[in-house]
């Protein structure tokens, strides 16, 4: 839905899917097609873009996880083609890598990693508060 890469963000899938995940209260969502690792969190109640700070901060503290988190993991193919996007995001890199998914009773930890396995970021998040 969003991205930097070089095939950009992905309007149509947007204006598809971003009602359905947040009606459902959906935590977390993973694709992958750009050739990079990117993370982006989306304010539930706005639908915009949150800085990196702004998703850390209120993944901490904030009980009702007001947030949706987009993450991508394509850089097992050809990287090197940099960010022409200028969306906000939580984290990009454009580094070949892989992405690992810890999910525990309500938490959930998201970690990115380059190709040699040197770690890049984590994002630690809650479940969203039932509605």
């Amino acid at each position: 839905m969003y991205s930097n890469g070089k095939h950009g963000e992905f309007k149509e899938l947007q204006q598809l899917l971003l009602d359905i995940l947040i009606d459902n209260n959906v935590a977390m969502w993973f694709n992958g097609h750009d050739h990079d690792l990117q993370h982006f969190a989306i304010d539930r109640s706005t639908k915009t873009l949150v800085t990196h700070d702004d998703a850390t901060n209120r993944d901490r503290t904030d009980t009702s996880s007001t947030l949706l988190h987009s993450f991508t993991s394509g850089a097992g193919s050809k990287t090197g083609r940099g960010f022409p996007g200028k969306l906000k995001s939580v984290y990009q890199m454009d580094l070949p890598g892989f992405m690992s998914v810890k999910v525990r009773d309500d938490t959930a930890s998201v970690s990115l990693f380059d190709y040699m396995g040197a770690h890049l970021h984590t994002h630690d998040l809650k479940r969203p508060a039932e509605r």
